[in-house]
């Protein structure tokens, strides 16, 4: 185990990064997603079938949607965050062992405060923008404004850039959130602190990890859905009914598709997270050092047991015994 632990515990480049994600996710395939199909896969199917409500049921079904999203996606991504770290630190871990731990009060609500905190940072300028542009729309309706509207219109849409940058900036210093509140076991405020103190000197690297990562699993998703995506918004457009049986396709080929790609994207930013960890704080040397302590108690509990206890006969002094008898 300590040398398998010295190969994997290295500083990685990208290209090793993504190697090692492959390497984890094909040689636990079963493991990691029954992790992520656990809750992914049913709350896929219950989210379609909100989606296809309407009038205030629609609404409702809505608000309780996303808060759901939220939620789940929370648990999943932090049984995910326990089940990787323990398989590529080589200790065994299960599907129920994974979701137990997650699911602790002390673990599950300052990941879900953290989750919640960070998406507020990263994307709160961007709502700005959008709560903008939607206030323009409104007063072009109400008030026929034409021209100034076009150009507080013309604001809001420049302002989407340095919106956007902030978000890119933001979203790539908190990558690292959710492995340091299960794997570290710290507040929301401490988990975005650690993230952002672990990736500082890295955003270019984190920006260039999540580009590949986000784009290969981007591409695999059109590959699988884009036929029922696109069958759908034609038939949408053409004002004509959607049937039954493409909807359930799709459903279930974006629940299958999204239960597969999630430990993807957890693995890489948990070998991210061990490389920071590696580079700044010695981690490989720290993991190595106490497992070869606690291999050093063992043997000498091991071997004090061992040894005969044979009591001196007479005339016989302790200095007398030879200790390789």
């Amino acid at each position: 185990m300590l040398k398998d632990l010295h190969g994997r515990l290295r500083p990685l480049g990208i290209a090793d990064i993504l190697d090692e994600t492959v390497d984890l996710y094909r040689s636990n395939f079963v493991l990691l997603v029954g992790v992520s199909g656990v809750l992914n896969v049913p709350w896929a199917v219950l989210s379609a079938l909100v989606e296809r409500a309407e009038g205030a049921a629609g609404a409702i079904g809505a608000v309780f949607g996303f808060a759901g999203a939220v939620v789940v996606g929370s648990i999943v991504t932090g049984a995910l965050t326990f089940a990787i770290s323990h398989r590529y630190l080589g200790s065994p871990v299960s599907v129920g062992a994974s979701y137990r731990r997650v699911l602790r009060s002390h673990i599950f609500f300052p990941l879900l405060g953290a989750m919640v905190l960070k998406d507020l940072i990263v994307f709160a300028p961007i709502g700005a923008v959008y709560v903008l542009l939607f206030a323009v729309a409104a007063a072009v309706s109400i008030q026929g404004a034409a021209t100034g509207a076009a150009m507080a219109a013309i604001v809001a849409l420049a302002l989407l850039v340095p919106a956007a940058v902030w978000a890119f900036y933001f979203g790539i210093r908190f990558l690292l959130v959710e492995p340091a509140v299960i794997l570290e076991q710290v507040g929301a405020g401490g988990a975005l602190s650690r993230s952002w103190n672990l990736m500082s000197g890295n955003v270019s690297k984190g920006f260039w990890l999540a580009v590949v990562v986000y784009g290969v699993m981007l591409l695999i998703m059109l590959i699988v859905t884009g036929p029922t995506q696109l069958a759908i918004a034609s038939k949408t457009m053409a004002r004509q009914e959607v049937s039954r049986s493409l909807l359930a396709i799709n459903t279930i080929l974006t629940a299958l598709i999204g239960t597969a790609i999630a430990p993807c994207v957890s693995t890489a930013w948990i070998l991210l997270y061990y490389d920071m960890r590696i580079r700044k704080e010695g981690f490989d040397l720290e993991l190595l050092a106490r497992e070869l302590d606690e291999k050093a108690r063992e043997f000498r509990a091991q071997g004090a047991a061992s040894l005969p206890q044979e009591r001196p006969g007479p005339g016989h002094s302790p200095q007398d015994t030879d200790p390789n008898e």
